[in-house]
């Protein structure tokens, strides 16, 4: 099992209220991509190939440090999107800083985790 994602990053809720250090946790997140392993000749051990095509993700946070060491609750990060206000983000792959994770060379998990901390710098910076 991994470790539930926890990061310090700035976010702004629903009402535009900004908190620059806020301590952020990956909810939930689901992806969508294809996995390939080849082998060349048929000798070789098998090389993994992985293409994401999208990650939808919730998190939620604390307002800063200070109020999760305080036992305060956490709350969930919500958006405005069409309209609708709604916890479930979906990430951008058309910027620099995910595409810079994209093209870095972590291991599966952690480059999903990497690419929704990248996702959420970028969505408030």
């Amino acid at each position: 099992m991994q470790e539930v994602e926890v990061f310090s990053a700035k976010v702004v809720d629903e009402y535009g209220g900004e908190y620059p250090q806020a301590i952020v946790s990956v909810l939930r997140a689901s992806e969508t991509s294809q996995r390939t392993l080849v082998s060349h000749e048929g000798v070789s051990p098998y090389d993994e190939e992985s293409e994401i095509d999208g990650i939808a993700y919730s998190v939620n946070y604390h307002y800063t440090a200070t109020t999760k060491a305080q036992g305060k609750r956490s709350r969930p990060l919500i958006i405005e999107e069409d309209g609708d206000f709604t916890n479930v983000l979906t990430v951008n792959f058309g910027t620099e800083a995910t595409a810079a994770v994209m093209g870095g060379n972590l291991a599966h998990n952690d480059k999903i985790m990497a690419i929704i901390r990248a996702d959420i710098a970028e969505r408030y910076k």
